[in-house]
């Protein structure tokens, strides 16, 4: 199915606007994709995710999203546990994994990915799935490290994650562990300033 802009709901980064199009295109197709978003604060990521997610439901695609939380305790797996919610939300997946069961019953870290990815393979079955992860740089390290496994599989899935991590921020973002994180190779957007220069 082609990919519809629309009525120039979005203006300005057509290289971006174009890269999108592409990946979406490619996830109909059967093959998914970790596409990070990055960017100082205020630059337009979020406004960047919002326009891939109009883009992907025109194309008939799922879309969820899962948000970060700066605030420390937070629980661990909080923007995933969002995600598989709204997926599963009026077609209940067979099994989301529960991430708030203490480590002894959960069973190993790979057991609990491979639930989640599991989950992810049968509601792409229904539908190609675009996920977006906003503010990736508040995300616990638990939920990086499951967005890092989940980037090797992506391939061979119809699912696209979009993950926005802020390019600088405050002490505790430059502490964080997504600033010392980062998927190896995959497509990548650095988005710029009016000026030119890139967040």
């Amino acid at each position: 199915m082609p990919i519809a802009f629309g009525e120039d709901r979005y203006i300005g980064r057509p290289a971006e606007l174009e890269e999108l199009a592409h990946l979406i295109r490619a996830v109909q197709d059967g093959s998914g994709s970790l596409l990070l978003v990055s960017g100082d604060a205020g630059m337009g990521k979020t406004r960047l995710a919002e326009e891939a997610g109009r883009l992907a439901r025109a194309a008939g695609l799922a879309v969820s999203w899962g948000q970060c939380a700066e605030a420390e305790g937070a629980p661990p797996y909080l923007p995933w546990t969002q995600v598989f919610n709204q997926l599963s939300a009026g077609s209940p997946l067979t099994r989301i994994p529960d991430w708030r069961k203490p480590a002894e019953e959960q069973g190993s870290r790979f057991q609990l990915f491979e639930e989640a990815l599991e989950a992810m393979r049968e509601v792409s079955t229904r539908s190609p799935v675009v996920v977006i992860l906003d503010d990736v740089q508040w995300a616990d390290a638990a939920s990086l490290h499951l967005l890092q496994y989940a980037a090797s599989q992506l391939p061979s899935l119809p699912v696209m994650v979009l993950a926005n991590p802020r390019s600088r921020g405050g002490e505790r973002a430059r502490d964080h562990p997504s600033q010392h994180w980062a998927p190896k190779g995959g497509p990548a957007i650095a988005l710029a300033s009016a000026d030119g220069k890139r967040g």
